[in-house]
């Protein structure tokens, strides 16, 4: 037949004629395979489809990345305004411990370290509440009331 004679390849007709020219039997055939205009549009149709459905979930994922990143734009201008925070916050650390560097004199140097360590992390938590708000600011009058209410100056 006609698969021995191909070497057991098969054989694939495309049929883009109206009317037909490939009779329809020959897809019953072993080893041959028959295509008409309208299999090919039934393919076509399904992969227009899928491309859809992947467009769509493309564009929900814009979205969503549009968002987060609009968030950090935003965030952007509360910028300067932490930075002043966070080194005012410093800058009061570090005085503290030098009003109290005389009673500290007997400590080693790793009793020092751990000082140093619980007067930052002390720090830390407290600017975690207030940078979090400023970092989620939405509109640049919360940015202008932390700096107001923190003694910042204005930009």
């Amino acid at each position: 037949g006609v698969v021995a004679r191909r070497g057991g390849r098969p054989t694939m007709l495309v049929d883009i004629s109206v009317p037909l020219n490939v009779d329809l039997a020959c897809a019953e055939v072993e080893g041959a395979f028959s295509y008409t205009v309208d299999d090919l549009k039934a393919v076509v149709e399904r992969n227009t489809n899928m491309r859809r459905r992947e467009i769509l979930e493309a564009e929900k994922l814009l979205r969503e990345e549009l968002a987060k990143f609009s968030v950090w734009q935003q965030s952007l201008g509360a910028v300067p305004t932490i930075s002043r925070l966070q080194q005012k916050a410093e800058e009061m650390r570090l005085a503290e411990l030098k009003k109290v560097q005389k009673k500290f004199s007997n400590l080693n140097d790793k009793e020092k370290q751990e000082v140093e360590r619980l007067s930052k992390g002390i720090v830390k938590r407290l600017l975690h509440g207030p940078l979090s708000q400023l970092r989620s600011a939405e509109d640049e009058s919360v940015v202008s009331v932390f700096s107001d209410a923190y003694g910042l100056g204005k930009l």
